[in-house]
């Protein structure tokens, strides 16, 4: 898991293989406070996939 920001969103990647397109998953945390994206991200775009996603809900990166 990497923290992306001070916004406290997590990304945390869940598949290793290469999938043509992010799909993301966005859920609230009641223990951390925080956001999770489980993203299933292609090998060579994983960050710009990751903050699109994160631009998305409103965060900031």
């Amino acid at each position: 898991m990497k923290r992306a920001n001070d916004d406290h969103i997590i990304v945390q990647l869940i598949s290793r293989f290469a999938l043509r397109r992010v799909r993301a998953l966005v859920e609230p945390s009641a223990r951390t406070l925080a956001r999770f994206i489980h993203c299933r991200p292609t090998v060579s775009s994983t960050i710009r996939n990751a903050k699109d996603a994160i631009k998305k809900i409103g965060g900031r990166f």
